[in-house]
């Protein structure tokens, strides 16, 4: 049930030992040395772990983040976050592998840190996605950090009370939720069941089909782009394999009674083949077996002697070559 966003990546991970050190050399007292010292303040969790505790994290959160944000000083792949509320008051430091972060443009003092001088040093080609993060413009939050964060969705006129910026909203969903068109004008739980339901959807896998050794695969007959497309769509490819066909659909009572998930259709429609028709394939698996007293099984076309062995006549081994199997180029698909 859970979907990447489009920009999300996942850690590859830092030296925790290493980390560990930073801390400490930033003030955070080892937390055997805190309780045996009676040292009062915030504890510091490192990848869950406890190891000390600091008597002003927001000055530890703040220095960082400032670390981080001057390109080479630490490692972009470490996260800080203060947690607070009525229950708890912790400060929680990843740099484990695994974990899913995105992008988000830095806003510092009510200003977006994106300037259009260096837009134009991207389009140049001067400077690289790895600039942007290295000279603290865009920084990845992970799901703790992002506690921290204020994140606007487009620029305003007063910036002040934000922490980041989207780079550009549609980002925040993912591959499959992003194909929807006028997703903001439908209600959630219509995108959700989209973004469930279009993973199940047929469509053409690969043009190789007829020769490939997939144990099983679905193909649907002639997939159409739909009519209106997303920029989602044009990013991710899925105009080059679309996965489903363009309906003219008729909204009615039909006899003032109605159910849910029941459908009419066009009966030509089904008879002409070319909506929603599909083939399954799937690969069969024999084994040629020795029995005792002499008896074995073959993989052959049977004769007309073999007793039970010619159902269906001539016609039902129409696609065997000589030696019983099926050959690929000798498979015509029938309706």
């Amino acid at each position: 049930m859970k979907n990447l966003a489009l920009l999300s990546t996942i850690t590859v991970g830092v030296n925790e030992e290493e980390v560990e050190k930073m801390l400490y050399d930033l003030g955070v007292v080892p937390i055997l040395k805190a309780r045996k010292e009676g040292v009062k303040g915030t504890e510091v969790y490192l990848n869950g772990r406890l190891i000390g505790i600091h008597t002003d994290p927001d000055k530890l959160v703040s220095t960082i983040r400032e670390m981080r944000r001057r390109g080479g000083q630490i490692s972009h792949e470490i996260n800080i976050a203060r947690i607070r509320d009525k229950y708890l008051d912790e400060v929680r430091i990843n740099c484990d592998g695994g974990r899913l972060r995105r992008p988000l443009i830095i806003i510092e003092n009510g200003k977006l840190k994106l300037r259009p001088e260096h837009i134009e040093r991207l389009r140049k080609g001067e400077w690289t996605w790895s600039d942007l993060i290295s000279n603290g413009i865009i920084e990845y939050l992970d799901g703790d950090e992002e506690e921290n964060a204020l994140v606007a969705i487009n620029p305003e006129e007063d910036m002040s009370k934000y922490t980041h910026m989207e780079i550009i909203p549609s980002v925040m969903i993912g591959a499959v939720a992003s194909i929807i068109p006028y997703a903001e004008h439908n209600q959630s739980p219509r995108n959700i069941y989209e973004a469930a339901m279009a993973k199940q959807s047929l469509g053409f896998p690969a043009a190789n089909y007829r020769f490939r050794m997939d144990s099983r695969g679905h193909l649907l007959i002639y997939p159409e782009k739909p009519l209106v497309i997303t920029r989602g769509i044009e990013l991710n490819g899925y105009l080059e394999r679309p996965a489903g066909q363009n309906a003219i659909v008729a909204l009615l009572t039909y006899t003032g009674y109605n159910m849910e998930d029941a459908v009419i259709l066009n009966k030509s429609t089904i008879e002409r083949g070319g909506m929603f028709r599909s083939v399954f394939f799937r690969t069969y698996e024999t084994e040629q077996m020795r029995y005792p007293g002499g008896e074995e099984d073959r993989i052959e076309i049977p004769s007309a002697e073999v007793r039970g062995g010619y159902k269906g006549g001539p016609e039902a081994y129409a696609h065997l070559d000589e030696d019983g199997i099926v050959s690929p180029r000798g498979i015509r698909i029938r309706w």
